[in-house]
């Protein structure tokens, strides 16, 4: 609640992505109130705006204007549950599923879709889009990025909600101590269960935790090479 996606600016005038405008006015009220708590459990917020990302057009066709995002569920640093959340028009592009957003459960192994929930009612067919989703690109990048956060945060438990931007690149959008639990009814699945089967492990890498997690709750799983990503770190050996 709170979040105003804005897609462009004219004089004094911002529109947001589901074509409603605002003044230079409204902006400022709406500060006002989440500074004061209307969208907090609290009486008091902390009100911070920032960088807009572009849609991925590989999952422009599904989506309701807003921005989509992968909810993965990690225990142990381990991933143990996937979900995309799909902006429809009942959510007025935001991809929460309080909203009436879509929640699309993935297979851990591929990225591919495991059933659909809408609405309240779970189904293994898209009910609301014409074009199936046949699976999230860049999957296995996701999942990396959330174990990576996952380690850093130091949580036992953490839902990261990670987005693709238009060059299919994951951006983490936050973390969260606390996750919803409809990510299970958009698997069929108890998170309990997950939980219990790898609640000893301590796996010693973040590649390691994402062949486990394919292993274990995938589908359809083979061994496949994990590539670890083009990133330059803070101290990296270098041959000139």
């Amino acid at each position: 609640s709170g979040i105003i996606p804005i897609k462009n600016k004219t004089n004094n005038n911002y529109l947001s992505v589901s074509n409603k405008k605002y003044s230079t006015q409204d902006i400022k009220n709406h500060l006002k109130d989440i500074i004061d708590g209307r969208y907090s459990v609290s009486n008091r917020d902390i009100a911070f705006i920032e960088q807009r990302i572009k849609n991925s057009t590989l999952l422009d066709s599904i989506t309701y204007k807003g921005l989509p995002d992968v909810r993965i569920i990690c225990y142990n640093s381990i991933p143990c549950m996937a979900m995309l959340r799909v902006p429809t028009k009942e959510s007025d592009g935001r991809a929460n599923l309080a909203e009436n957003a879509l929640g699309i459960g993935l297979n851990l192994s591929n990225g591919e879709p495991n059933y659909y929930y809408y609405n309240g009612k779970i189904s293994k067919k898209d009910p609301i889009n014409e074009e199936q989703l046949k699976k999230v690109p860049n999957f296995i990048r996701i999942l990396q990025v959330a174990v990576k956060c996952a380690r850093i945060s130091k949580l036992k438990l953490v839902g990261c909600d990670i987005a693709l931007n238009e060059k299919n690149e994951p951006v983490l959008l936050e973390l969260n101590s606390r996750p919803g639990l409809k990510i299970q009814l958009a698997n069929k699945d108890s998170l309990r269960n997950r939980f219990e089967k790898i609640e000893g492990l301590r796996p010693k890498s973040i590649n390691e935790s994402i062949e486990i997690a394919m292993s274990i709750f995938g589908e359809s799983y083979k061994k496949i090479n994990i590539v670890n990503p083009n990133v330059i770190g803070l101290n990296e050996k270098i041959k000139v």
